[in-house]
């Protein structure tokens, strides 16, 4: 089972036009009228737009989705005219492999982030079906590797929390980013090996919020890996069970991560690359791969979140906007969308059901995977194993 996790990126965004998909090119704006969504530039975007809480609340307006151009970022820095950037999108002749992916295996378009919120408690929800926070953590990048991050940052530290039971802020709000909730690896019996590769000394940024995982050092130092050996390990013949994989950062100069304003080309060639060896590993006939993207990046899209609220409670934290995420496997289905209402939460689920795990939900009622959706409907293990689809690196523009 791997699970590939890129960053900041809507469906509408990455997948507008895709057949059978929902999508949609006109979005409606906050003075009553539409604009006609423009194509994406092949290239750096001209900024990156907020994608906090905040922000995706505002565009979300109550389930109205006509809000976007009020966000902070969405109009140029400089003062000058709307260019409408958070209603950007993608082709297909800008993002060959991953339309490739979907044409020839799975494509999810009722996939959703577990919360309106950037990237930190996406990541976290990839691996604990459950985000106990709204808002980032306070370190990225090299600077993680220098200060710490989750739980090896400074006691200092403090991180915006909500209730995901109570669908409201937690009292205390601001607590030390480190939690005590059950991972993947938390069930994984001892005959199943993982592994997980991140930027930098390897942080296993995905996990390192949590206690048992990110807070342990033995399981740190045995299990995290760096993203500059990626390419090279995945030649062993000896795959982990589990991989999760954080493929974000900056190799060799050039940065993987699709994360805004970067160009999105060198992380989609950099995704192929690592799709490529696991398609040529002798593991292929008895692997699932996802592929999916950890947050909104403040990027428009039509299909209001099934907003969950508690009794009592005003404050709206989740689900959050649809991400794209892709299913490729020998025994995935050839070529169709899947309309299943799915979520973060349900990667997780599906590495369980797969894997013949517990749910994460039986150790911590918090986690959501036991309640969201199941994407086992990318599969027909009745058919014989597919062959692999080897796909080309492009030259960037």
């Amino acid at each position: 089972m791997v699970v590939i996790v890129k960053e900041n990126h809507t469906f509408d965004n990455y997948f507008t036009g895709f057949p059978g998909t929902d999508t949609s090119l006109m979005a409606p704006l906050s003075d009553g009228g539409t604009v006609l969504r423009p194509q994406a530039v092949s290239g750096p975007t001209a900024r990156d737009v907020s994608h906090s809480h905040d922000n995706a609340i505002k565009g979300w307006n109550e389930g109205a989705m006509d809000s976007f151009d009020t966000m902070l970022e969405a109009a140029p820095r400089d003062g000058g005219p709307p260019d409408y950037l958070p209603f950007s999108w993608y082709s297909e002749a800008q993002l060959p492999a991953y339309w490739r992916y979907a044409r020839e295996f799975v494509l999810f378009d009722r996939f959703f982030s577990n919360v309106l919120a950037p990237s930190t408690p996406g990541h976290t929800a990839l691996v604990a079906a459950q985000s106990p926070m709204f808002s980032n953590s306070f370190c990225f990048g090299t600077d993680c590797d220098q200060n710490g991050s989750g739980c090896t940052a400074p006691p200092s530290t403090r991180i915006s929390t909500f209730d995901s039971v109570r669908c409201k802020r937690q009292d205390p709000v601001d607590v030390y980013p480190c939690f005590d909730m059950p991972t993947i690896p938390d069930v994984l019996p001892a005959n199943l090996t993982w592994a997980t590769y991140s930027p930098g000394s390897g942080t296993g940024a995905s996990f390192g919020v949590t206690k048992s995982v990110g807070g342990n050092p033995d399981v740190a130092s045995k299990h995290f890996k760096k993203m500059a050996d990626l390419l090279t390990d995945l030649d062993s013949p000896d795959l982990p069970n589990y991989l999760h994989l954080k493929l974000t950062g900056v190799l060799k100069g050039v940065d993987i991560s699709e994360h805004p304003p970067v160009d999105v080309c060198p992380g989609e060639n950099y995704t192929v690359q690592v799709v490529n060896k696991l398609m040529a590993s002798p593991h292929w006939k008895e692997m699932a791969i996802v592929i999916t993207w950890d947050d909104w990046g403040g990027f428009y899209d039509h299909v209001p979140p099934p907003i969950e609220r508690c009794a009592g409670s005003a404050d709206v934290y989740t689900p959050g906007f649809r991400l794209p995420a892709i299913v490729i496997s020998p025994y995935a289905r050839q070529g169709v969308v899947v309309h299943d209402v799915t979520e973060q939460s349900s990667v997780p689920k599906l590495v369980t059901e797969l894997l013949g795990l517990p749910s994460l939900h039986s150790r911590d009622r918090r986690a959501r995977d036991e309640k969201a959706g199941s994407m086992l409907g990318a599969f027909d293990f009745t058919q014989a194993p597919r062959e692999p689809v080897m796909l080309q690196t492009r030259t960037c523009p």
